[in-house]
């Protein structure tokens, strides 16, 4: 329960009190909302390959990430295709292509997703919504369009005209998966179409996505196949994948570290801006610590109340910037289609970084009280 003093201490400027718990308030809101989108640019790296079915991955050595994957020789899934262990090594080709709005001519960029269209290729994706739709696409300028994408694409039912990097293809079906954070939408063709659309030759492959027997296992496997393989290729399992994509986009992109920096600033911004209203409220009762020092009082039990005072600031203003975030995280996904939610790990950090932002922000005032002399005040 908090002390009297502290309670009085806070309400007795109510109009001070309250701008100091908005300025609080909103700074714990940028910190949500920082680690929110952070989280989301990570999560978002792995959107695309968490829908595709493979136990290692074969990519091009001068692969980036999804955006800049490169390619390399499709040959190098011939050379694999025989070891021990390996079921099935399906060629997969990815790349952004330009999409013309039918209805206002607007072009955006779009990611365009491929694969042969036959017993292998068609289990390239977990979703079934895709695997059942995948047929329909081996007519030639036909597509499948992600129902995620953005509605600045235009229309997106099926049986409706798109135009893909000045190619006119028809939409013949929709599925459910969002886009990668290179990209607000995504398109599924076969191999033949997505020729048509970049002119490139399909023996120049983005990925290749190996299936394992389930015997195999993947490290095993993979490290056999770095022995067999040029050194134009990387050789991941999923695991190393994810691991090198999360690292990517948190520690190289300048997206991760603008967001990763940004929570850092708004935490220090909200120490100072803390430590300004516990030093004026000290400061403006700095007469009744000394006095209340002068009638036996200890510095501990004086340091108490401004610690109780601190607490009583982030306790509330971190209640209010909590629910502040969960409506920006709401707005966020309906006005630019980014499902961001709140979770329990980053509910907790944030609390975390509030107590510690209370804490050091005590300090400073504490000390003033700590030193109040009654001699000096009387």
């Amino acid at each position: 329960m908090l002390h009297p003093l502290a309670v009085m201490n806070i309400v007795h400027n109510k109009s001070r009190s309250l701008s100091s718990i908005v300025g609080i308030s909103f700074v714990i809101m940028i910190i949500f909302y920082q680690m929110g989108a952070y989280s989301k640019v990570i999560s978002a790296s792995m959107q695309v390959y968490n829908e595709l079915e493979f136990d290692i991955i074969v990519l091009s050595n001068d692969y980036f990430h999804m955006g800049q994957s490169f390619t390399f020789p499709r040959q190098r899934l011939y050379q694999i295709s025989d070891i021990s262990g390996v079921e099935t090594a399906v060629p997969f080709y990815i790349a952004l292509s330009p999409w013309r709005n039918s209805l206002n001519g607007i072009i955006r960029p779009i990611l365009v997703m491929a694969m042969p269209i036959n017993n292998q290729g068609s289990q390239v994706f977990s979703s079934n919504e895709i695997r059942e739709s995948l047929p329909l696409i081996i007519q030639p300028n036909t597509l499948l369009f992600d129902r995620r994408s953005r509605k600045f694409y235009g229309p997106q039912t099926p049986g409706t005209t798109a135009e893909i990097a000045g190619n006119e293809f028809k939409i013949l079906g929709n599925y459910t998966m969002g886009g990668a954070f290179i990209s607000t939408g995504t398109t599924i063709v076969s191999d033949q179409n997505f020729q048509r659309i970049f002119f490139r030759s399909l023996d120049n492959v983005s990925f290749g996505l190996i299936r394992l027997k389930n015997s195999a296992h993947a490290d095993v496997v993979a490290e056999k196949m770095r022995q067999i393989l040029e050194e134009d290729v990387l050789v991941l399992t999923r695991t190393e994948l994810e691991q090198r994509e999360k690292s990517y986009w948190a520690t190289t992109s300048s997206v991760g570290l603008l967001l990763g920096s940004g929570v850092i600033v708004v935490f220090l911004v909200g120490i100072v801006i803390l430590s300004q209203v516990l030093a004026t409220q000290v400061m403006n009762h700095i007469t009744e610590y000394a006095t209340l020092k002068a009638f036996g009082y200890s510095s501990l039990h004086l340091a108490n109340i401004v610690l109780q005072q601190a607490f009583a600031f982030v306790i509330i203003s971190y209640v209010i910037g909590f629910g502040l975030a969960v409506g920006f995280y709401k707005l966020t996904s309906m006005l630019a289609g980014v499902p961001i939610g709140m979770t329990t790990y980053r509910a907790i950090a944030v609390a975390l970084m509030t107590i510690f932002m209370g804490t050091t922000a005590s300090i400073t005032s504490l000390r003033k009280v700590l030193l109040a002399d009654p001699a000096d005040v009387f």
